[in-house]
């Protein structure tokens, strides 16, 4: 089995689900993100995400938290998001205004 440029992991507990998404975070690889996201999460509990040390980031995966965030606001669930990225990629962020959506 070929090895992914991307990890997801789900920790899931009684209150909250959290999702941990590290590796290549881009439009290449998105396909296969949404279908992992769509297979494990169904907006009955809490839901956080944490972004950790990305290889890449870009707006795909940003639209992407972006439409977590709505529908857990639609289902009213908590959202929150936390992040640890390298700086170069925090500053494209920032410089792009998104930092706001990943540092909520």
């Amino acid at each position: 089995m070929e090895k992914k440029p991307f990890e997801i992991k789900f920790k899931d507990d009684q209150k909250k689900l959290t999702i941990k998404f590290s590796g290549s975070l881009v439009i290449n690889h998105i396909e296969d993100i949404i279908t992992t996201i769509k297979e494990r999460v169904d907006f009955t509990k809490n839901l956080h995400i944490n972004i950790s040390n990305p290889d890449n980031i870009d707006l795909t995966f940003i639209q992407l938290v972006i439409s977590l965030q709505k529908t857990s606001l639609n289902k009213e669930i908590d959202f929150s998001v936390s992040a640890k990225i390298k700086d170069y990629l925090n500053l494209i962020l920032t410089n792009a205004d998104f930092n706001k959506i990943i540092f909520n």
